[in-house]
């Protein structure tokens, strides 16, 4: 049963309201579809029996509303209205279509599928007006349209309604759509790979016939070819069982299926279901107590993930036990579906269906950033290095592959999916070999480096269980980056950018040096915390750049792995700074000579500031860079402060000016610099150690080269 308001409400109408005013996730101000009165008449209408206005009434009670733009984030939409009702606004009620995938914003040209019914109680927020009062409004209520899998339906050249999902992963039907996703991939898609039959790894789990009769056992490959699925997980603790010397020969008889932790179970059920043979697990294929193997097979993991067929990825599950076949819980209400004709006279059967918004929702983009799997150091390589990849979330699963991204639900690609190619350059070096069609354009030696330096920054900011993995787990990235550039790979540098490889700094407070020792000080790997480059360019002024003497470089067992010992000498520019411990409250930094990124408080307990001011200092025949501490910055005019010789540091500290660049400021040419703040090692002669960057504040060409002369040359070993 539907009253009066809901009976007249059409796919149809909705979309005539659309072409006469739109914009992607904003309520219209004027084309709208007028529902009740009240929020107390939809009351009493659902009280009556009306379906659709019971669903409504359903999610405005039990929707939280969300976003830290409105003023009632937290809070039911129920709550929001009867407060703006007592205070004497309205609550009529409105309804449009709208959509998910596009920005807000986005224009009705480029709407592929409507997949919203838009409520809105009371006045819509207008979005182009500046008035703070805007978000007391009632945001609007997001209800979803959909349609069962298999049977999209068009209206006006728009899809309607995104398919309906399975919630219990594990299910036929989900199984179904990973399949059809593989076949059309293996055998449709231009940009991925042609071939299924490759060089086996050394170890695989065959995970033997679909029905489960076999027990999966450890299968060593011994040059065998064949195609295999690889899973990409997050350990979360202990994981048992594990490969060992003790039981590798037990193992290749039989590793019982029910003593294995969920993820593990799940990935064996998934590949069997797609009818693959074999199975890649790190802890089942590697043995674990063995020092020797581990460092063979850790340096072959590139190509490991790289050439399954298929990987897997466990994104949600933050442990081996979680598993990822997940369905809900027994206890859950099925979704109530209310029927929506196409046309307000239609008499036909309908297959266009309204149900409440997921409190929660998902969407690839927000596991790419959010899932427990994508905060995990290992998992970055494993996700830019494999061709296909299977992602299970809490809710549906997701494809990704060269051709780009699907999603059970049928979304278009925009905001709900990742950028399609995000490391376009880098890839076309890992997948070249295993490309159909012609042989793509050779790769852009600066985009290769531009991507590489992101790919460093996403990694700085991930979590590994074990400090000396940080080179092993991004070390398959760097062997196929390696071979394109060329040169010698120097713990994370490259001997032919080392520049710019140097002039890493914190991008939150600090960058503290991990102990015991895992890297060379100049080395972005020596953090566990997120670092940053600035923007690469060449150096336009080899004059004033830093080059490089020698470097030698102590690896446990080859160039990606774990590194003993390194030192690199450098001969270029320095010049003396002074650190004080001085608080000043400078609020600009082209207030200062330069600003310095100290990686680490001086004293345990020190203060340090995320970026402190430096100053050209002299006094007398004196002549060095003196660095404070920045304050709040929130007095104007600035306050005049005077030198506290008192907090100046016992410690010895040098600026070594890495490059130079030219840029444009109020209309000028201006120079400005980079390079790195060091320190001497304690206990080794004539060897200092990174401890911060610096960043030169532009000068205009005859000040910066005057400036320039009072510095001196010399050679220096950091280590």
């Amino acid at each position: 049963m539907l009253c009066e308001f809901c009976c007249k409400v059409s796919i149809d109408n909705l979309i005539e309201l659309a072409k006469v005013e739109f914009s992607a996730q904003f309520f219209p101000e004027k084309a709208y579809y007028q529902h009740h009165d009240s929020y107390a008449s939809l009351i009493s209408a659902a009280t009556a029996g009306c379906e659709l206005c019971q669903l409504i009434r359903d999610a405005i009670t039990t929707y939280k509303i969300g976003g830290s733009d409105f003023y009632w984030e937290g809070r039911t939409t129920e709550s929001a209205i009867l407060e703006t009702e007592s205070e004497g606004h309205a609550t009529d009620l409105k309804m449009c279509i709208n959509m998910h995938h596009l920005n807000p914003g986005g224009k009705l040209e480029d709407v592929e599928l409507f997949d919203e019914l838009m409520v809105q109680v009371g006045p819509p927020i207008e979005s182009e007006s500046d008035d703070p009062d805007e978000y007391l409004k009632v945001p609007p209520l997001n209800l979803s349209l959909t349609v069962p899998r298999g049977k999209p339906v068009y209206h006006q050249n728009y899809r309607i309604g995104r398919f309906q999902t399975n919630p219990d992963l594990g299910s036929e039907t989900n199984f179904d759509i990973a399949k059809s996703w593989l076949n059309n991939c293996v055998t449709t898609h231009e940009k991925c790979t042609a071939r299924q039959a490759v060089d086996l790894p050394t170890r695989v789990i065959d995970v033997g016939p679909l029905a489960g009769s076999q027990e999966p056992k450890l299968y060593c490959s011994k040059d065998i070819r064949g195609s295999y699925i690889a899973l990409s997980h997050c350990w979360g603790g202990p994981v048992s069982p594990l490969l060992k010397m003790a039981n590798i020969e037990a193992f290749q008889s039989s590793i019982p299926f029910l003593d294995l932790p969920a993820n593990f179970r799940d990935a064996i059920t998934v590949t069997r279901q797609l009818g693959i043979r074999y199975l890649w697990i790190d802890s089942l294929c590697i043995i674990q107590d063995s020092k020797r193997d581990w460092d063979i097979e850790s340096k072959k993991m590139g190509s490991i993930y790289r050439d399954a067929l298929l990987t897997i990825s466990a994104a949600t599950s933050s442990r081996s036990t979680d598993g990822f076949l997940k369905s809900p819980p027994s206890s859950a209400e099925p979704e109530k579906n209310i029927p929506l004709h196409l046309t307000a006279d239609s008499g036909s059967e309908a297959i266009v269906y309204i149900s409440k918004p997921p409190q929660t929702p998902e969407d690839l983009r927000d596991l790419f950033y959010q899932a427990p799997l994508n905060k995990r150091g290992w998992c970055l390589q494993e996700r830019i290095l494999s061709a296909q990849i299977l992602h299970y979330g809490s809710k549906q699963i997701y494809w990704q592959c060269a051709q780009g991204f699907l999603s059970a639900d049928g979304v278009p690609h925009g905001v709900a999916m990742p950028e399609e190619e995000m490391y376009p350059e880098i890839a076309s070096i890992i997948h070249p070999s295993i490309l159909k069609g012609p042989i793509p354009k050779k790769p852009n030696l600066d985009l290769v480096l531009e991507e590489y330096y992101l790919l460093v920054q996403v990694y700085s900011s991930r979590k590994l269980s074990f400090d000396t993995d940080k080179f092993p787990a991004f070390s398959g990235l760097a062997q196929h980056v390696h071979s394109y550039l060329g040169g010698d790979y120097i713990a994370g540098i490259w001997s032919t950018d080392f520049r710019h490889g140097l002039l890493w700094f914190n991008e939150l407070t600090t960058c503290k040096h991990v102990r015991p020792y895992r890297a060379p000080t100049w080395s972005w790997a020596v953090t566990n915390e997120p670092v940053v480059f600035p923007a690469r360019c060449d150096t336009p002024f080899p004059e004033y750049a830093v080059e490089l003497i020698l470097y030698d470089i102590n690896l446990e067992t080859n160039a990606y792995s774990q590194v003993e010992s390194g030192e690199l000498t450098l001969y270029g520019l320095t010049k003396e700074l002074v650190r004080s411990r001085q608080l000043t409250n400078i609020s600009y930094p082209e207030m200062a000579t330069a600003h310095v990124y100290f990686d680490e408080a001086e004293e345990e307990g020190g203060a340090i500031e995320q970026w402190s001011a430096v100053f050209q200092t002299k006094a007398g025949d004196d002549d060095y860079l003196l660095s404070v501490i920045n304050g709040s910055g929130t007095e104007w005019p600035q306050p005049e402060w005077r030198i506290d010789f008192e907090l100046f540091s016992p410690r010895e500290y040098t600026v070594l000016l890495v490059d130079v660049r030219t840029g444009q400021q109020d209309g000028a040419t201006v120079y400005h610099g980079n390079g790195l703040v060091l320190s001497k090692a304690e206990g080794k002669e004539h060897m200092y150690e990174r401890v911060g960057y610096i960043s030169l504040t532009p000068r205009e060409k005859e000040d910066f080269e005057e400036w320039m002369e009072t510095w001196g040359r010399e050679n220096v070993t950091i280590i």
